[in-house]
Parts: structure tokens; sequence; C-alpha cells
């Protein structure tokens, strides 16, 4: 174990975190705001918004220059809005779905410690070291712990007996991180 290591260990003892626990389980909510989070980031999403807009300001243009109607431009704004709300809502159920047949909402303890990430429910024990993880977020109510730019760890504030609690939980994963 490198000295950082070691002082940053000392640290936490000091401070009464040998090791840092949590146990809870989330709902549909919590993993539907997962998904935006991870959605809203993507590549995918953010092209998608640009051919969105190419498209539409093809449309503008041709109202201008050509014999597009304000009612045209009124029906693709509709459709959009129709588009959006059924692409999200058609999603927001098949990943609802999914993972009620995966055991997602189960609940779950999180044990962090300098050597990675232990997740320990009632169908299944993992261990995930630190060098798989490949961003850590904290949100106003959750904190990520991300292992790909899809999949993570959704760990809800609201378990936590503070907003401290979850600081200090999101620092202790952040330094851990950063070590590896």
């Amino acid at each position: 174990m490198n000295y950082i290591l070691k002082n940053l260990l000392t640290i936490y003892k000091k401070k009464g975190f040998d090791l840092m626990e949590i146990t809870f389980n989330i709902t549909e909510k919590d993993l539907w705001e997962f998904n935006k989070y991870i959605s809203l980031r993507s590549f995918g999403f953010k092209l998608y918004i640009l051919l969105i807009f190419l498209f539409h300001l093809a449309i503008i243009l041709f109202f201008f220059y050509g014999t597009l109607t304000i009612y045209g431009i009124y029906g693709l704004i509709t459709g959009d809005i129709i588009g959006f709300y059924l692409k999200y809502s058609l999603t927001k159920k098949r990943l609802i779905k999914d993972s009620q047949n995966e055991g997602t909402f189960n609940e779950r303890t999180i044990h962090i410690n300098e050597e990675g990430i232990s997740i320990i429910t009632d169908t299944f024990n993992k261990f995930v070291k630190w060098k798989a993880v490949h961003k850590i977020d904290i949100l106003d109510k959750y904190i990520y712990i991300l292992f790909s730019s899809r999949s993570g760890i959704i760990v809800p504030k609201r378990f936590f007996n503070s907003e401290n609690e979850a600081i200090q939980f999101y620092n202790m994963s952040n330094d851990f991180f950063n070590m590896k």
C-alpha cells in the first residue's frame, strides 16, 4: 500500500471511518433519474438533438423561402412533442419491466474501502475494484458510481443520516477512486 493511501486511511480511521457502509434500495423513480442522467450525457442523445435542430432549421428556411405554411411548423412542433413523449414513456416502461426481472429494486448493502466496492444483495455478492470505476458523481439527490458510460451504482442520498454523511461517503469514494 503506498504512502498517500496509508495517510488517507489514517485520516479516515481517526474520523471513525474504518469502512463506509450503506444499506438501501432504489425505486423506479431512482432508476429513471439514473437513466436520464446517463442518456442526457450520451453521444447518441447529443447527435439526436443536433439532427432535430438541423431538420428544423431546414424547415424554417423552407418556410421563409418556399411554400411551407405556419400550420406546417405547428405540425412539426406537435410531432416533436408527441415523439419525445412516446420515446421516453416507452423507454421508461421497458426499463422498469426489465429491471423488475433482474432484482434491481432489492435491498442492497454497499461497502467501500481502499480496495474497492462490495455490493451485497439477497441474490448476489459482487466486488468491484476501484480500477473498474469510470467516474463518481454527486448530484442533489444521488451519488452515482459509474462503471461505464451506461452502467453504475445508484446511491440515493435519502438513506444517509445527513447531507454531511452523504458528502463524506462521496469524498471517501472519490479519494479511493483517485488513488487507483
